[in-house]
């Protein structure tokens, strides 16, 4: 991942904190401790033992623990014990304070949409117009977005320089091809949403942004190894919560593998390859589903009859339906699985403790009957 896009995520994740008590570092530092990630240090194979981050694991942090169970249980005068880790207490402090931030914030949104809402009818603004020049203001950010997930020599100058530059491609080629139609740009509204002018000014913006990106990104970039290339990756290996490790996520799947704090690109790739190919494939059918099949099939039909129409609209409406129960049932299947999963191994986890029990109790039982009574002569 390249600079751009990891500081762009770390700084939205961290920003207040960092702000607030850890304004000097970088996506290369703990946010914990203000000193180098062992991953880094590793990678870049250094010696900087004493400036190197040895914060445990909030999965295995007893103070942690010790503070969840305190703090779940009733509290004194309906507060809350205050955190004792002196690792994760602070961060914790942190995230208690974003979240109470979160909730004001949909409040404050919510509230400001009503008056925006009245404004856009009360000044006459065709919402149609929108909904159709806006693709153009909103595809140059597309390649960007890609690259930075995908190519490794991505830079920030050449990822903003990019989007700059298909806005403005693609907002030239929508007004000069409106120019050509009759009225040209006096009539204003409606032939900048002209087919051949979306045409146009999305394919400008589009073809502007992912070559800028491209071209330079390789004039900029500073990497020239392999571990260069490794070193930039870590960078997007290491965005994660503190307190919730990325790691604690995909644990069941990485059973059985050996790996010290985090998993090895390698054993990602491996892993999860099953699921990369599904992606793959199911996002190359949807692309040419909706990008050739049915704009081909349309194209076929200029001017449609009554059935055809009808046709078209059962169709429609189907689909529509089918993608509907998808959305609604298959989270509520997947949490139900998640909720039988997890009864499941908390009834194994009982079951053992049972039969432990019974073990002791029948080891105990055993050495009373073997005692020999001692009498006092």
């Amino acid at each position: 991942m390249s600079k751009c896009s990891c500081l762009l995520v770390h700084g939205e994740n961290t920003i207040a904190y960092l702000t607030k008590d850890r304004r000097g570092l970088t996506e290369l530092d703990c946010v914990l401790c203000g000193k180098k990630k062992k991953d880094i240090i590793r990678k870049k194979q250094t010696n900087q033992s004493r400036n190197r981050c040895e914060c445990p694991d909030v999965s295995c942090c007893q103070p942690c623990i010790d503070d969840m169970k305190a703090r779940h249980g009733k509290g004194h005068n309906g507060t809350k014990p205050p955190y004792t880790c002196k690792t994760h207490g602070q961060y914790r402090e942190y995230q208690d304070s974003l979240i109470g931030f979160k909730d004001w914030c949909i409040v404050m949104v919510t509230i400001s949409i009503i008056p925006l809402g009245l404004v856009v009818f009360e000044t006459g603004i065709d919402l149609n117009w929108i909904f159709y020049s806006g693709a153009i203001v909103t595809i140059p950010c597309f390649p960007p977005v890609i690259l930075s997930i995908i190519w490794v020599k991505a830079t920030g100058k050449g990822l903003m320089s990019g989007g700059a530059a298909g806005l403005v491609c693609g907002v030239t080629a929508t007004l000069v091809t409106a120019s050509f139609y009759e009225g040209g740009l006096s009539n204003f509204l409606l032939n900048t949403v002209q087919n051949y002018a979306i045409l146009a000014g999305t394919c400008s913006s589009f073809g502007a942004s992912l070559l800028c990106c491209i071209v330079v990104s390789l004039f900029t970039h500073d990497i020239k190894t392999v571990d260069d290339e490794n070193f930039e990756w870590q960078k997007m290996y290491d965005i994660e919560n503190p307190l919730n490790p990325w790691e604690l996520n995909y644990r069941e799947e990485l059973k059985g593998l050996e790996y010290e704090g985090k998993p090895t690109f390698e054993q990602m790739a491996e892993t999860f390859r099953k699921a990369k190919l599904t992606a793959y494939i199911g996002g190359a059918i949807c692309i040419v589903a909706f990008a050739v099949v049915i704009p081909g099939i349309m194209a076929m039909f200029p001017k449609m009859d009554l059935t055809q129409f009808s046709f078209w609209i059962w169709g429609t409406q189907i689909f529509a339906v089918i993608m509907a129960v998808i959305v609604i049932v298959a989270p509520m299947a997947e949490e139900i699985h998640k909720i039988m999963k997890e009864y499941r191994k908390s009834a194994h986890k009982m079951n053992v403790g049972y039969g432990q029990m019974n073990v002791i109790n029948a080891e105990h039982a055993d050495q009373e009957d073997g005692k020999t009574p001692v009498t006092n002569v």
